[in-house]
């Protein structure tokens, strides 16, 4: 009986201390919060509505799982100036975000099917200075082939350097998987025109620019350079749209009776997926 006692008061001595400690824990911890991932889903244009909403975010603490809604301004502002109604490969997008989404680590872009299929990685530009605000103005285009038309997402993902923390922008999109269509038109010089340095030349493209220019380069035609320059955007380099451009090329003297004039477009991710050129040949005077 005497040693039932001892062994019960011993049991319950342990109990309380074990207690004791889980509540001491969740006191000092219970506020220790981290926060893994936003994901925003907005509203398209086109006459289309989607609702917006911002899924659930999971934040761990040591004790127990806790899962807490988090506030749609949380998410720094970004907006597209306009989505076309079915999104085709080649076309540029252009908006306006706040320049958190790019200070640092830029974000990561790419288009996924309803079903989180891996479409395209979109190149991204930046103007810069960035803006304090909502006002640093970007531009993305994407590249992809096999027609099909189909609903998915255009994805926006920035991890926070000093949280770790993801933030995940989706907007809901029609998307075309076809051929890329004419980005660019030379109105001269024409193929097989004389030229004489300096050469002038003129046309419009769209997507091509990269901080408003796109390089152009003479060879003679053993494939010797002869002179470079830069094409120049006259008017918004960041629209979807064909832009004009105009420049000129001041070359050596050739030693060849024909050469070749090559139009390039800016590629600043260097992945060659995205390498555009034109090429006319030219005689000289």
């Amino acid at each position: 009986m005497k040693h039932t006692i001892i062994t019960f008061f011993v049991l319950v001595f342990f109990a309380t201390l074990i207690l004791a400690f889980s509540t001491v824990r969740s006191l000092f911890f219970s506020d220790s919060i981290v926060e893994n991932n936003i994901n925003h889903t907005s509203s398209t244009k086109n006459g289309v509505d989607y609702a917006d909403q911002v899924e659930i975010v999971e934040r761990v603490d040591p004790v127990a799982k806790i899962i807490l809604p988090v506030e749609e301004d949380e998410l720094p502002f970004i907006e597209f100036d306009y989505l076309p109604k079915t999104l085709q490969s080649g076309v540029v997008l252009v908006g306006r975000a706040d320049s958190d989404w790019f200070f640092g680590v830029p974000p990561q872009v790419v288009l996924e099917s309803d079903t989180g299929k891996h479409i395209a990685t979109g190149i991204l530009d930046i103007a810069h200075p960035l803006v304090e605000g909502k006002n640093t103005r970007f531009s993305i285009q994407f590249s992809f082939e096999k027609p099909n038309e189909i609903p998915g997402y255009i994805v926006i993902q920035k991890i926070q350097e000093s949280s770790g923390s993801t933030l995940t922008y989706r907007e809901v999109i029609q998307f075309e998987l076809g051929q890329k269509k004419a980005s660019f038109r030379l109105t001269s010089p024409e193929e097989y025109a004389y030229i004489e340095s300096p050469v002038y030349y003129a046309g419009e493209a769209v997507a091509w620019y990269f901080e408003g220019d796109f390089p152009v380069t003479l060879y003679d035609a053993e494939g010797v350079v002869l002179g470079r320059s830069y094409a120049t955007a006259q008017d918004d380099w960041m629209s979807y749209e064909f832009v004009p451009f105009v420049g000129s090329l001041t070359f050596n003297p050739a030693t060849t009776a024909t050469g070749t004039l090559v139009f390039s477009k800016d590629n600043p991710s260097g992945l060659p997926e995205y390498d555009e050129q034109v090429a006319i040949t030219v005689k000289f005077k």
